[in-house]
């Protein structure tokens, strides 16, 4: 298996295995399209962010995908992308559910945020990690957690996640709890890892 930075020529197999994992999320209400060349492609290019690839021979198996600072509460889309806004706003108009979820995530990142300040600690946030379901189970995710933190990257390291089942991965990576956020039906988990209290 061998672990490299992702090249914007990969944002195809990174959007094909987003839409075959179980983190779809609000991007993967998106068109393959949209979510490629308006999300992925663009986000390949931004120096601020870190993507890294899981190759089984010549095949995208897993990524993650890290911004690097945490200094303010953003959702992180390409800027002056308009037709990927609007096809999120489409989304997010369409879907009551989705809409709670959106203003939970917004809520976890102020609170994520506001631990972070009054802490005086810095972080980068790791918002996408996935592997494909083929090769699940063999350690590729931990992997690539370990290829991230061998980056050196001087902090923590936060992560916002639904899954219950995500939060137990991440807790046996090192990660804490440090704090549930609901908002009505809408569950997010956010945990950190690197930095003590």
């Amino acid at each position: 298996m061998k672990i490299s930075p992702a090249s914007k020529r990969e944002a195809s197999e990174i959007t094909r295995l987003h839409y075959t994992s179980e983190v779809q999320g609000l991007l993967g209400k998106l068109s393959k399209k949209t979510l490629e060349q308006n999300f992925y492609a663009p986000i390949l290019e931004n120096d601020s962010n870190v993507c890294l690839v899981a190759k089984d021979k010549a095949n995208v198996v897993g990524f993650i995908f890290f911004r690097q600072n945490v200094s303010e509460i953003e959702f992180n889309l390409p800027t002056k992308n308009l037709r990927l806004i609007l096809n999120l706003m489409t989304v997010v108009i369409r879907n009551p559910f989705i809409t709670l979820v959106v203003v939970n995530v917004l809520f976890a990142e102020k609170r994520a945020l506001n631990y972070l300040r009054s802490r005086n600690m810095h972080a980068g946030e790791l918002q996408i990690l996935i592997v494909d379901k083929a090769a699940q189970n063999q350690g590729i995710g931990r992997d690539l957690l370990n290829a991230l933190q061998d980056l050196n990257h001087p902090g923590g390291i936060l992560v916002k996640t639904q899954s219950k089942r995500a939060m137990e991965f991440y807790q046996r990576n090192g990660f804490r709890l440090i704090f549930h956020s609901r908002v009505l039906f809408s569950n997010i988990f956010v945990l950190l890892k690197g930095v003590e209290d």
